[in-house]
């Protein structure tokens, strides 16, 4: 049998003026399919806890058992207005709230104090959540999970292409909590709070990636 030779893709000719200073040819065909080796694993960036009260309106002094039942569940110090660890600006601290707005149905003037906020990394943000999954989540009786969006949602929505999921505990969940359950005495009042999980994910299915990153971290799930 007689053994064909087939002609090998041409090289650029730099004797060639019109090949001179010119990139070479580009093969044709298709092209290489270069494997995604980079994966984006989404991460957990923080943890961010807030509370509003009615109580606050008449004055920042009401706002003292809101701080202290934060200062025990979080080990954080409240924000100081002198620069520092807990300083301005420091992203550290329990931070009081105040209002943007009026509003003249509920008597609320711009600048009022309305609540207490604080955020959560690094070593401190683990812990908070391992106390919840472990002490405080198994005894909320009425709590089954942190409910997934039906399927008819859009999945282009933005809270489904943002890597935040948000969630609302009882004021019961904090008489919950070790720090507080042992001295229960010195909070005579309990609050609700706002917990927001903040990652990394963003894009298209921000949401899925990361509701299976905070299921990894025994946060529990459940369908409507």
């Amino acid at each position: 049998l007689q053994r064909h030779s087939f002609p090998t893709r041409r090289s650029s000719d730099l004797s060639n003026p019109y090949a001179l200073n010119r990139p070479p040819p580009r093969p044709k065909g298709n092209r290489y399919l270069v494997p995604n080796s980079s994966v984006e694993l989404p991460v957990l960036e923080s943890i961010v806890l807030e509370c509003m009260t009615k109580t606050a309106l008449a004055g920042k002094t009401n706002l003292l058992p809101l701080l202290m039942a934060f200062h025990a569940i979080t080990g954080e110090a409240p924000q100081s207005p002198h620069p520092g660890p807990y300083g301005p600006g420091s992203g550290r601290g329990l931070v009081i709230t105040h209002s943007s707005k009026k509003s003249s149905s509920f008597k609320i003037r711009p600048g009022a104090p309305t609540g207490v906020k604080v955020e959560l990394r690094g070593e401190a943000m683990y812990d908070f959540l391992e106390t919840l999954t472990e002490f405080v989540l198994p005894r909320l009786k009425t709590f089954s999970g942190i409910p997934l969006p039906s399927t008819s949602h859009p999945r282009q929505s933005t809270s489904s292409t943002s890597g935040v999921v948000a969630f609302g505990l009882p004021p019961e969940a904090m008489g919950l909590w070790p720090q507080i359950e042992v001295n229960l005495d010195q909070y005579p009042k309990t609050y609700g709070v706002n917990i927001h999980c903040i990652t990394s994910a963003r894009g298209r299915g921000a949401q899925d990636r990361a509701r299976a990153l905070l299921s990894g971290l025994a946060l529990p799930f459940v369908k409507r």
